[in-house]
């Protein structure tokens, strides 16, 4: 039957797989994820584009992604699952129960910090309100700004490059952000500290999300190099040997230890980023988000 207009119970278990494939990226790691046959997960998909009288996505040998009326879909079920996710947190309220689950998104690289606290948190949690199921998604920056900004995670841990109304920050900690360069690039034979105007020589990646590490490449008149997306495209670039790029210290040290980086520490290139915990203005008066963020103050100390 078409879609009339009207949200079954039905139509919300279609999106909630259609999104389950989306991030995922595909029918068969979605089939994994949810214990099911690829069979099962496709015939689904194609209820769905039945129901909706829309084709949501291309899946087939070449690979899988999503139409252009699929996007849609699948930026307004994100809302409307949030929609819902926030229904059932006010209900819980209202009867003063801690209850349901808490969706967090992290950004991908924060778990390097040897400060990082969130399982502390989470294990906090679990003894403050156990009735409450933590859902952790790893997300890049950009995309767990969406995530809290959509309602799809009640509260997002990341570095924050610039603030944005509609959104409450709870500063968390800091991190250090540094050039960096591959074991094979010019700059990494060299016995000396490069000046500036040896540094300007090179290129220095950027990252398209980002806004401290593009401040500086423009404040400092640096030779802008390719973009990219995540810190994991940036280190494949940089150990190219081919380019300089920035890196919050306790990601980058890692690939130091192991003989594959060298930081270079140009005096006034390094610059300083807010860790936080970030909400939407609705959420940070939720039972549950509220004591979430008295816990993460609490084991960040």
């Amino acid at each position: 039957m078409q879609f009339s207009g009207q949200l079954s119970d039905v139509d919300i278990r279609l999106l909630r797989i259609f999104v389950m494939v989306a991030e995922c990226g595909g029918v068969a790691a979605a089939a994994h994820e949810l214990n099911v046959d690829r069979s099962t997960v496709s015939r689904q998909l194609t209820d769905l584009e039945t129901r909706l009288g829309l084709r949501v996505c291309e899946r087939s040998r070449a690979g899988f992604w999503l139409t252009d009326e699929g996007q849609v879909i699948f930026d307004r079920t994100q809302e409307l699952l949030g929609a819902l996710s926030d229904f059932r947190r006010h209900v819980n309220d209202i009867h003063r129960e801690l209850a349901g689950e808490l969706t967090i998104a992290v950004a991908d690289t924060c778990m390097w910090d040897q400060h990082f606290r969130l399982p502390e948190a989470i294990a906090a949690l679990r003894r403050e309100a156990p009735q409450v199921q933590p859902v952790v998604r790893v997300l890049s920056i950009a995309e767990a700004n969406r995530a809290v900004l959509s309602g799809a995670s009640q509260i997002g841990i990341l570095p924050v490059y610039a603030r944005r109304s509609g959104l409450h920050y709870d500063v968390l900690g800091m991190e250090r952000n540094a050039l960096y360069c591959g074991k094979a690039h010019p700059l990494a034979a060299s016995q000396k500290t490069p000046s500036l105007a040896e540094l300007r020589q090179h290129e220095v990646i950027a990252l398209g999300h980002e806004s401290g590490g593009a401040a500086q490449i423009q404040r400092r008149k640096l030779l802008r190099g390719p973009m990219t997306n995540s810190d994991e495209a940036t280190s494949i670039l940089i150990l190219s040997g081919l380019y300089v790029g920035y890196l919050a210290d306790y990601y980058g040290d890692q690939f130091v230890q192991a003989g594959r980086m060298v930081p270079i520490e140009t005096p006034r290139t390094a610059y300083h980023v807010d860790l936080c915990a970030v909400v939407s203005d609705r959420e940070q008066h939720s039972g549950v988000t509220r004591l979430f963020l008295d816990l993460l103050r609490q084991t960040w100390r």
